[in-house]
């Protein structure tokens, strides 16, 4: 089976792309002329429908309303099964070829609004997460006494590996991140992780920002890593900064920050 795999891998790229090409091909764009109420109010519809079923099964995972919404309308559309599927169902005659174009399109076009979608989900999540109540244990307490430690802002994939990191030596750290549920998850295994905004200078100054060994930043948010670093510049010129960047550019503007 590994085997499989490597022999495949340089190929997957090409392969998807010819089945992707062949699905495009298939597609009768006629239907969205003909019949547009039927096509846009099913593309909808199944977002929808989908949004509905998710958005309650994250939330029952413990997940926050914010990221159950944004999860839903990322997973609302179709996928790339449903072709499959309405091929086989088509040449078994378990589905008309009338309706499986209908199928095919709005799939289609479901797939095409995956961008929109996720930017819509992480708005309305970002406004919904202010009203969502946080549990006073994982907010940010008083440290009176704290040793010399790296101050770690954001705790996601790339922030959980430099404090594994940190931890296979021996070095001190206290993180900070924006998400309640990650920040519950993570409290739960041990992690001395806590919730806030960690762009706001009086959050960094409560956590030792004037001992600190080292600030890490790992945010996936240009915007918001600019903004975090240059505070904390401004407010400690010595401090040791590493700061994740999207790309040259932006690794070129933070070293000038």
């Amino acid at each position: 089976r590994r085997q499989v795999e490597v022999t495949i891998e340089p190929f997957k790229g090409l392969l998807v792309g010819v089945f992707l090409i062949s699905v495009g091909m298939s597609l009768d764009i006629r239907i969205a002329g003909t019949e547009p109420l039927l096509v846009f109010g099913a593309d909808g519809g199944v977002v929808l429908l989908k949004l509905l079923i998710i958005a309650p099964l994250t939330r029952a995972f413990g997940l926050s309303w914010a990221n159950g919404l944004r999860t839903g309308l990322l997973l609302g559309p179709g996928g790339e099964f449903a072709f499959v599927m309405v091929s086989v169902a088509v040449g078994e005659r378990l589905l008309a070829p009338n309706t499986a174009s209908v199928v095919l399109f709005v799939t289609a076009l479901t797939m095409a609004t995956i961008p929109l979608l996720s930017r819509l989900g992480e708005r309305l999540a970002q406004h919904l997460a202010p009203m969502t109540p946080v549990d006073p244990r994982i907010l940010v307490p008083e440290f009176s006494d704290t040793p010399s430690r790296v101050i770690l802002a954001g705790f996601g994939r790339v922030g959980q590996m430099v404090a594994a990191m940190l931890d296979a030596h021996g070095v001190p750290y206290v993180a900070i991140d924006r998400d309640a549920d990650r920040v519950a998850r993570q409290r739960g295994r041990g992690a001395p992780v806590y919730y806030g905004d960690m762009t706001q200078i009086e959050l960094l100054r409560r956590l030792h920002l004037d001992t600190a060994r080292a600030l890490v930043v790992t945010l996936d948010d240009p915007a918001a890593a600019d903004e975090l670093v240059a505070g904390a510049r401004a407010e400690r010129a010595d401090l040791l900064i590493v700061a994740r960047a999207r790309d040259g550019a932006h690794a070129a503007h933070l070293y000038r920050t």
